[in-house]
């Protein structure tokens, strides 16, 4: 069943990389509190995943017109890992996402209190096929979409983490397409 499941998540994350590659921007209105929350409703529930407080400091009538379908893309690749990779030893398990509308450009932090990534690795993680842990399970290509597709939208992506504290991801990308 887990090799099925792995199997699964592969081709999704093939054919996520393929539709980056090939299709067309189609540029649309975006309100981020309804994308964010959509994608923590899709990704929640899932098995172990229960115990984890998510934050929410999003002012809700934001919006961006961007491409709806890679910018969902990437918010299931961050918020899946920030949830993937929690960590079960810590009594309060969280996910914070903020957004903060800058100008021309809107920020958005995905930030958690879980496993961390070592220093040694942050140069190599958004690589195609690297994995940063050997307890990770995933092919080493959801950073890596992650990463080609914010260069579509013309966005950016950091990384600020330290192992055993948690990571936070810091998106930027233009409020108009």
């Amino acid at each position: 069943k887990d090799r099925v499941h792995n199997m699964d998540a592969f081709i999704k994350e093939i054919i996520d990389f393929s539709r980056n590659a090939r299709q067309s921007i189609k540029k649309e209105p975006v309100i981020i509190f309804q994308a964010i929350q959509e994608t923590i409703d899709d990704l929640k529930f899932a098995k172990g995943l229960e115990q984890i407080y998510v934050r929410l400091e999003i002012p809700r009538d934001h919006q961006i017109v961007t491409d709806k379908s890679r910018f969902s893309v990437i918010l299931h690749n961050l918020i899946g890992n920030a949830f993937k990779y929690c960590d079960a030893k810590k009594e309060n398990q969280e996910v914070a996402i903020r957004v903060f509308p800058e100008g021309e450009t809107t920020r958005i932090e995905i930030a958690d209190n879980g496993l961390g990534i070592a220093a040694e690795h942050h140069d190599k993680i958004f690589e195609m096929f690297y994995r940063a842990s050997e307890q990770s399970q995933g092919s080493g290509l959801g950073l890596y979409i992650v990463r080609e597709t914010l260069t579509r939208l013309n966005g950016t992506i950091q990384l600020k983490s330290a192992l055993g504290q948690g990571s936070t991801f810091t998106l930027r990308l233009p409020n108009h397409l």
